[in-house]
Order: structure tokens, then sequence, then C-alpha cells
């Protein structure tokens, strides 16, 4: 159980599975399309800027980008950097099946998000008529 990310690279290549699938999260934390992250923070963005608030605008987009350089940092040390460990396997299932299933709900949310979105358009719709 190390927890030094400098150790830690070169997972990739044992636990391919959830590589990927931390891959898929942390692309929709940061936002990028077409994963569900996008469209919520496109949305966040998008209404400041209606409402005029354009520094705070400006304030998720500097997050978002922060939110971007950590997280490639923090795949490139584990997944993809030079380790010191040993082998380490991924038997855990339930932690491979986790991830993997929050990754691929994201990207799916992503690519149907106007199937996603008809839902509570139509109830806020229905508490204004």
């Amino acid at each position: 159980k190390e927890r030094d990310i400098n150790k830690l690279g070169g997972l990739i290549k044992t636990m391919p599975l959830t590589g990927i699938g931390f891959l898929f999260c942390s692309l929709s934390i940061m936002g990028l399309p077409p994963f569900g992250g996008f469209y919520a923070k496109l949305m966040v963005v998008l209404a400041t800027v209606k409402e005029g608030h354009f520094f705070i605008a400006a304030l998720a987009v500097f997050a978002a980008i922060l939110t971007m350089l950590y997280l490639f940092r923090l795949f490139n040390g584990i997944f993809l950097g030079q380790g010191t460990l040993g082998r380490a396997s991924s038997k855990r299932w339930s932690m491979v099946g986790c991830v993997l299933f929050l990754g691929i709900i994201s990207l799916v949310i992503g690519i149907f998000v106007s199937q996603v979105l008809e839902l509570p358009n139509v109830a806020v719709a229905n508490i204004f008529k």
C-alpha cells in the first residue's frame, strides 16, 4: 500500500482496465468532450456569462484548467511514469469494476446528453406552467 506517487509509475502495464477507467473518469472531471462533465461545466459557464458574472465564469474556467493539470500529472505519475515498486495486480474486481463503470457511464451520458437532459427539462417546464 504505497502512498508515494513517484513509486507507483507504470501501473498501466499491470492494471490496464483500472488505468482506462481512471482516464475516463479524469477526462470527465476535467470537462473534456464527449464526457458528461463537459456539458455540466459548459452549462455552468454559459449560465454565469448569461447573467453577466464574467469573473465567476473566468474562475470556473481557471479551476477547470487547474483540475486538468493535476489530473494529467496524477495519471502520468501513477500509470505512465517509471515506478520503483514491483509488480502490482488488479485482482480486486470491485475496484476495477467501479472505476470502469463510472468512466463508461460518464462517456454514455456525454454521448446521449440530449436524452439525459430531456427529463429534467420537461419537469422544469411543467413546474412553471
